[in-house]
């Protein structure tokens, strides 16, 4: 979406699939809010998740 390249991950929830889609990792925090801004301006619900390894 948009050039970016995503992960697809299914998961039940309340009896229903429910799909995720991941996009990074990032380097820079501000570089992920930039996306989350496109994806709210597309009208895409979005979020911000940070993963520690």
């Amino acid at each position: 979406m948009l050039g970016w390249e995503a992960r697809i991950s299914e998961r039940e929830q309340n009896g229903r699939p429910v799909f995720r889609v991941r996009v990074g990792p990032f380097a820079k925090r501000g570089d992920a809010e930039q996306l989350k801004q496109k994806l709210d301006g597309a009208g895409v619900d979005s979020a911000l998740v940070r993963v520690q390894q």
